[in-house]
């Protein structure tokens, strides 16, 4: 998005803030709030189901049956979930990208009030796990500077979520709240950690709260009928990602710790220490699959995401230049396998949820996938200097060549999107290039030239379409030519549309 279209948007914001009396003069009509809603519950409330859905519910009739009814909280709730949703509802009337920017720049507006930070509960805690989701699925023109994951965790540590509330006083369903607030706060931690390059503020030994408990929110939390792993509830996908929850703690702090000895011995320790976890809760999927309630597409893919890539962060150094050393194969083939599993299954469709969400999302839904087709380019380019074909096989280097073209479709289409910057989709236009240049052994560096002039133009001719301008780039210079499947269901876990009947 341009400067001059956020300038726009900007004004669109203040006038949202200068002349919105309160949160309900921001809230579309219940038609599309409820679509918003629903479109929420049936992504991220099935990965992280932290809405209290009983309550939450009960509110929005509430809100909806008396326009004098309000309660700060939920209202600030309910716009950071129809901010999320509307990530999957991309062509809704009325919710444009300067609507959006109002609800942001109000969400924003509300938690930089210093009281937030003095008044906390499980509330306003539910509220800024939202929003750092929320900086996660959109990019963000505003942000709110002390809130970071790390923030987060020890605000959760003050309030206590980090011990177990089994062995106190407390109703089923809190205790229950309470694990599964915590169980997503260590998340955003150590995707936070994987993305910027921090040491995780946290280990193993210092929580001993369990992972939510299997329990379907249509029943009572106060007396929860705890389901074997095996079924499938709303929590199921929160449970998996605990289960590997220790090691990706350990692996984001060996790999971005800069003063640990990062040897090849300790990354295989790590990665034999991850692989039969990843293995089981895939066997889990893969039952989950097949039963009368399958998990979604979006849930399945976002899992692999946020697990998977730590193996490719482990693997990936010990792959730079070692492809003809046999020690490193093991690397070369996990690399492999993550980076081919993450790739060629980023869509069913055009109009899936997790597509939209790619298109959308900010580094976590970004940088994975342009590390994964940066190390195929460079196997691929590396592979072309060997003599046989003893660790890619022909039909091995089609099936990557097709997969890093699938990654450039995904590229194109978030420059279409929402992306500003044409950088990863010219750099790893050209990595293919080369390899393609090494294989019919022509000059690499014209067709490099070749293929940089027609990315160039590709990405000119849509940004140009989309009103951008690029002051300080002469292009003159450069010859520039011309360039399973649906959508997830609501789930029948909540009926949202009985809210506002």
């Amino acid at each position: 998005m341009s400067r001059n279209i956020k300038e726009k948007e900007g004004g669109l914001v203040r006038t949202y803030l200068q002349f919105g009396s309160s949160t309900r003069d921001l809230i579309p009509d219940s038609l599309v709030s409820t679509k918003l809603v629903q479109a929420y519950i049936r992504t991220f409330q099935m990965i992280f189901p932290i809405l209290p859905t009983s309550s939450f519910r009960e509110d929005y009739k509430a809100f909806w049956s008396d326009p004098t009814w309000s309660k700060e909280t939920f209202d600030i709730t309910l716009l950071l979930v129809l901010s999320i949703g509307s990530v999957f509802c991309p062509n809704e009337p009325g919710v444009t990208p300067a609507v959006t920017a109002g609800w942001t720049s109000y969400i924003v507006s509300w938690l930089s009030n210093p009281r937030i930070k003095t008044s906390l509960d499980l509330d306003i805690l539910r509220i800024l796990c939202l929003f750092l989701l929320l900086r996660q699925v959109r990019w963000l023109s505003c942000d709110v500077p002390w809130l970071s994951s790390d923030s987060l965790v020890r605000m959760a540590m003050q309030m206590g979520l980090h011990i177990d509330p089994g062995s106190q006083p407390i109703p089923a369903s809190e205790a229950e709240m309470r694990r599964r607030m915590w169980a997503l706060i260590l998340e955003l931690e150590v995707q936070s950690c994987m993305d910027n390059g921090n040491i995780p503020c946290v280990t193993e030994e210092d929580y001993d709260c369990l992972p939510p408990s299997n329990v379907d929110d249509t029943d009572t939390l106060d007396d929860p009928i705890v389901k074997p792993i095996c079924h499938l509830t709303q929590v199921s996908c929160q449970i998996l990602l605990t289960m590997s929850l220790p090691i990706r703690l350990k692996i984001a702090r060996f790999v971005n710790n800069y003063r640990a000895n990062h040897s090849f011995e300790r990354a295989l320790g790590l990665s034999s220490e991850l692989m039969p976890v990843l293995e089981r809760c895939l066997a889990l999927l893969g039952d989950y699959r097949i039963s009368s309630r399958p998990p979604t597409w979006l849930q399945t893919r976002v899992f692999d995401l946020l697990v998977r890539r730590f193996l490719l962060s482990l693997h990936h150094p010990f792959t730079t230049g070692t492809i003809s050393d046999p020690q490193y194969h093991y690397s070369h083939r996990v690399c492999l396998d993550v980076s081919i599993a993450l790739l060629s299954e980023t869509s069913q469709s055009v109009n899936d949820d997790f597509h939209r969400l790619l298109l959308s999302g900010s580094d976590l839904y970004h940088n994975t996938y342009t590390q994964a087709a940066l190390y195929l380019t460079g196997a691929l380019s590396s592979a072309c200097q060997l003599q046989d074909d003893w660790l890619f096989t022909a039909a091995v280097r089609s099936e990557m060549r097709e997969t890093v073209s699938k990654y450039l479709e995904i590229a194109l289409a978030r420059l279409t999107a929402s992306e500003e910057s044409v950088e990863t989709y010219v750099l790893v236009s050209c990595a293919l290039a080369q390899v393609e240049a090494k294989q019919i052994r022509v000059s690499e560096d014209a067709y490099i030239f070749e293929a940089l002039q027609k990315a160039l133009g590709v990405c000119y001719s849509l940004l140009k379409a989309e009103d951008q301008t690029f002051d300080n780039v002469d292009w003159d210079i450069m010859d520039l030519g011309t360039t399973l499947a649906r959508v997830d269901e609501p789930l029948e876990f909540l009926q949202w549309d009985e809210a506002v009947a």
